[in-house]
């Protein structure tokens, strides 16, 4: 919330004097992002159900905008959800819609509930809250019209009058007008039918996003991850381009709460092998109380904010890939390392049940579109022809011009 200062103060009466403390918004500003444990549940809500309806919005504002488009991909079981938009303007979305009804939203909910046998009950008037608490009594609340104007709340609990008082919304300005002449600004979000996986980036489409670009790899233990990630930094440049594990805060955590050594946690010893089924025991309890808590953190991590090229080396799980394709999909591209079997066993890797059958080895095995697939089987040759693909797009991703996406086509199709 933006918390800004009205530029008012708290007149309520104290046992000496005045309280004159300063009077700030509870209101979610334009400028102001959507918090991220919102915004999260916000997706994974969409990604569960079977039918998105968007009323009255021209589904301009991001990433609220793409939200609905989640429920559209495909299920755990198969299936896939619909959309439906019903509004007077066109939107982005209109030709992935189901169905789309261009009337007022009135009208049309009241047409469908009748069809439906639903009783609505009678609206009367607008009511108007003071204090957003689960205790807020109804004498708290004032019935429009013939009623004082609002009052705003300041940090002691008391309130002011205030004939200004800005509509609260549930997004950042979806009650902002919208007239039926209106163009949509197209976003630069990704294509479903073509990557596999919808989102958009949160930075305005007339500024160049930070990062420029991020490559998130996932793949199998001993498939050459880490090996490929390596080369790749090494072509781009220490300078521009950072690896990002999103297994060193988790690792890094686990260390401290169990005391161990967390360097050696980082290495592919054995010191780290005979953590791995409880580390991941542990990182999964974390990631269900909050999926992106660890792509969060190596996101705000000082190599980060200083290089504009990441790699993601080690994307074990959908909500790793969704994090990013919702956060910054105008610059993600998602990158699949695939080595045969036996190729694997020559360089030691061994079956272990609950570690090679468990989610974060598995969980995208399938259901991701990957805009490159790295086969890495020992061949040079067609390894650098893959990587120089690669860097090519990535160039492609650093050189582009503002408010132009990078992810253009899927490499692979």
């Amino acid at each position: 919330m933006g918390l800004k200062c009205t530029g008012n103060r708290c007149e309520s009466s104290k046992k000496r004097g005045s309280c004159r403390g300063r009077l700030r918004d509870t209101i979610l500003d334009w400028e102001d992002s959507l918090p991220n444990k919102d915004l999260d549940m916000g997706a994974e809500q969409s990604r569960k159900a079977d039918l998105s309806i968007c009323l009255g919005t021209s589904l301009q504002i991001l990433p609220s905008g793409n939200l609905p488009l989640l429920t559209l991909r495909k299920k755990p079981d198969g299936s896939k959800g619909r959309l439906v938009i019903i509004s007077l303007s066109k939107t982005k979305h209109d030709g992935r819609a189901h169905l789309k009804i261009n009337a007022r939203v009135d009208t049309a909910m009241r047409k469908l509930v009748d069809m439906l046998n639903v009783r609505v009950p009678k609206w009367e008037r607008p009511v108007i809250v003071h204090q957003s608490r689960s205790s807020v009594s109804l004498s708290s609340a004032v019935a429009w019209p013939g009623s004082p104007p609002p009052k705003r709340v300041c940090p002691s609990g008391s309130s002011e009058t205030e004939g200004d008082v800005k509509p609260a919304s549930d997004d950042k300005r979806e009650h902002a007008p919208a007239t039926p002449k209106e163009e949509p600004v197209e976003s630069n979000g990704l294509n479903e039918n073509k990557l596999g996986v919808t989102s958009t980036s949160t930075q305005p489409a007339e500024r160049r996003p930070w990062p420029h670009c991020i490559l998130v790899f996932s793949g199998k233990r001993k498939s050459g991850k880490d090996y490929l990630t390596d080369i790749l930094q090494k072509r781009l440049g220490d300078a521009r381009c950072c690896i990002l594990r999103l297994s060193g805060p988790l690792k890094k955590a686990y260390a401290d709460e169990h005391a161990l050594d967390f360097e050696r946690l980082l290495d592919a010893s054995e010191y780290k092998e005979q953590y791995r089924a409880d580390m991941i025991r542990w990182g999964e309890e974390k990631r269900g109380q909050d999926p992106g808590f660890f792509c969060r953190i190596v996101c705000k991590s000082e190599e980060a904010r200083r290089r504009p090229v990441w790699i993601i080396s080690d994307a074990r799980r959908r909500t790793d890939v969704d994090y990013f394709a919702t956060h910054y999909a105008d610059a993600t591209l998602l990158v699949r390392v695939e080595a045969d079997e036996q190729v694997r066993v020559s360089r030691g890797w061994t079956f272990t049940p609950g570690i090679d059958d468990a989610p974060s080895e598995c969980g995208l095995d399938e259901g991701v579109t990957w805009h490159y697939v790295l086969t890495n089987n020992g061949s040079d040759h067609l390894l650098g022809e893959q990587l120089d693909s690669l860097t090519r797009r990535v160039e492609q991703a650093t050189t582009a011009e503002p408010g132009h996406g990078v992810l253009l086509e899927n490499e692979n199709d």
